[in-house]
């Protein structure tokens, strides 16, 4: 009787419960991201050098892109990648600036200036300016000639400010 019981009682609940439907099908297009969807990675690749006596280590990450359609610029968003970006950027060139295109405000005359914007060594500023001369000619030359001016009046800055700097630091007491 109790089995006759709890069999009807399960019975009950599956017919209350309605139909079962799965889930819709995941459709990426359609799907909110953080991130465009023009750029994806394909396959991503870590190499990593490890010394256990060591607090640090080195290694390489390959990553290997499929472009959907041709953007101004691809974004890393990491530390220190800089001279990275700038060599990968310099081995690549034809098919970046193919990928880029010629725009007014972007594309191929920024693929060097748009990595070294920031930095304060006056040597990459020189190497900017010849390396876009010799990879986008004329095109790019005012772009590079504003990012190097940029680049040097950060150097010069830095030369100005570094003594009063480290006066100033001198003066603060560490905790121990």
């Amino acid at each position: 009787m109790i089995v006759r019981s709890f069999i009807g009682l399960v019975a009950l609940l599956l017919l209350a419960a309605g139909p079962v439907t799965a889930q819709p099908r995941f459709d990426f297009e359609r799907t909110a991201t953080l991130m465009p969807k023009t750029v994806l990675p394909s396959r991503v690749q870590l190499r990593l050098d490890l010394d256990p006596a060591k607090p640090t280590f080195s290694g390489d990450v390959t990553i290997t892109l499929r472009v959907r359609k041709p953007v101004p610029a691809i974004v890393l968003h990491a530390r220190d990648l800089q001279a990275v970006d700038y060599a990968f950027a310099i081995e690549h060139w034809q098919a970046l600036a193919r990928l880029a295109g010629d725009g007014a405000f972007g594309g191929s005359s920024w693929l060097l200036p748009g990595i070294v914007w920031w930095p304060s060594d006056p040597q990459m500023a020189q190497r900017l300016l010849q390396d876009q001369q010799r990879l986008a000619g004329a095109t790019g030359a005012s772009t590079a000639e504003r990012v190097a001016a940029g680049i040097q009046i950060r150097s010069r800055l830095r030369e100005r400010e570094a003594s009063a700097l480290a006066a100033a630091l001198a003066t603060v007491s560490t905790p121990h």
